[in-house]
C-alpha cells in the first residue's frame, strides 16, 4: 500500500511539474508541441495534454500579440505536412475566433494568406478567404531590406505573390491563381 501511495505522489509531482512548464511555454512552442507532438521534444506529457491546455487555457491577448510580432499564424501552416488536415483549420479557427487579426503582417512581413500561398495550402486558403482574409493585403518587407531578393516580393498582394511563385520560382500555384482571380471577379477587385 505504501508503494502505491508513493507512486501516486510521484506521478502527481511529475504532472504538476509538466503543468508548470506548460504555463511558462511560449505560444509558438506550445502550438508546435500540441500540433506535431514528438515525445523527444517534450517527454513530460501524454500526447493530448499540450493540445488540451492550448484550447482550454491559452489564446489570450499576450499570445495573440506574440503571434503577431513573431511567426504569425503562418507558423501553423509550416507545421502541417503536404496533405492538410482538419487540425490545421482547427488551429487557425481557434486563434481567429480568439481575436487574431487575420490580415495582420507577421514578423517576416507576410499575412497568413501569403504564408498559405507560399506553402501551397489550398484548403487553408479557402478557409482564410471564407473567414474574411483580404487578398489585397500586401507583403511588407520594410523591416527586412537587408535580406537579398525581398525587393521583388515587397508590396505584392496575394494574387501577385501566387503569380510570382509560379513564374519566377517555378512553384506551381495555378490553382491558387485561378481561385484568387475568380474571387476578384466575384468581388469586383
Amino acid at each position: 500500500k505504501s508503494i502505491t501511495i508513493t507512486l501516486t505522489v510521484l506521478l502527481c509531482a511529475y504532472y504538476s511539474l509538466g503543468t508548470l512548464l506548460l504555463i511558462k511555454t511560449d505560444i509558438h512552442d506550445l502550438v508546435r508541441y500540441s500540433y506535431n507532438y514528438d515525445s523527444g521534444d517534450y517527454p513530460l506529457y501524454p500526447k493530448s495534454i499540450p493540445e488540451l491546455y492550448l484550447f482550454r487555457f491559452r489564446g489570450d491577448e499576450n499570445d495573440l500579440a506574440s503571434l503577431k510580432t513573431g511567426k504569425g499564424l503562418g507558423y501553423i501552416l509550416a507545421l502541417s505536412n503536404d496533405d492538410e488536415t482538419d487540425k490545421t483549420i482547427q488551429y487557425l479557427e481557434f486563434f481567429i475566433d480568439k481575436g487574431f487579426n487575420i490580415d495582420s503582417i507577421d514578423g517576416d512581413g507576410f499575412s497568413v494568406l501569403h504564408k498559405a500561398i507560399l506553402y501551397n495550402k489550398m484548403k487553408s486558403i479557402s478557409f482564410l478567404l471564407s473567414k474574411g482574409a483580404n487578398p489585397k493585403v500586401i507583403i511588407d518587407m520594410s523591416d527586412h531590406s537587408a535580406r537579398m531578393g525581398v525587393d521583388k516580393i515587397d508590396r505584392m498582394n496575394a494574387l501577385e505573390y501566387a503569380i510570382y511563385l509560379t513564374e519566377e520560382r517555378n512553384q506551381d500555384r495555378r490553382a491558387i491563381i485561378e481561385m484568387l482571380r475568380d474571387l476578384g471577379d466575384a468581388l469586383n477587385l
